[in-house]
């Protein structure tokens, strides 16, 4: 009895359609009509998925360019930065030459004002020396044993100015 009911339920939802034997002319036309409406659909769909793939296919290209052109100006700014790591180290030693310089043109200035003290002594001798011509010389020398000293400084100092100033290639 349950299973009977449970059917005829089934039967009242769902009511069962029986084919004629001949369709209306109306029913045809309107069968007809629906079945060109679905293969418009269908065409319809099928050229909006061939759409869809074509902008598909566009957008796919078009992240790959974008990739590419980011790896392109990341490399640009690796490079940028290397040149400027070079450039900052460039402008350091050149700050170190400017300085290094500035203190030879001071040494060499001291040094040129020791010598011309030096040879105004050795033009005029000194009263202490009475005209002993034998001890003017080895004081004169004695005097300039520092600036010997200071001389090979100052060589030195402008030969390595010269090698860092020299072009890099």
């Amino acid at each position: 009895q349950q299973q009977q009911q449970q059917q005829q339920q089934r039967r009242q939802h769902y009511p069962t359609v029986v084919p004629s034997a001949a369709p209306s002319p109306a029913a045809a036309k309107e069968l007809t009509a629906l079945r060109a409406e679905r293969d418009a659909l269908k065409a319809e769909v099928e050229s909006i998925r061939q759409v869809n793939a074509r902008q598909e296919r566009g957008a796919q290209a078009e992240r790959r360019r974008a990739k590419e052109e980011v790896q392109a100006l990341e490399e640009q700014v690796a490079e940028l930065r290397a040149a400027e790591q070079h450039l900052r180290q460039q402008l350091r030693q050149s700050e170190a030459f400017s300085a290094a310089n500035a203190q030879l043109e001071t040494e060499n200035m001291e040094l040129r004002a020791q010598l011309q003290s030096l040879q105004e002594a050795s033009r005029h001798p000194a009263t202490e020396h009475h005209g002993d011509s034998g001890a003017c010389p080895e004081m004169l020398s004695a005097q300039l044993e520092p600036l010997d000293g200071g001389l090979v400084r100052l060589q030195e100092l402008s030969a390595q100015l010269d090698q860092a100033l020299a072009p890099d290639w």
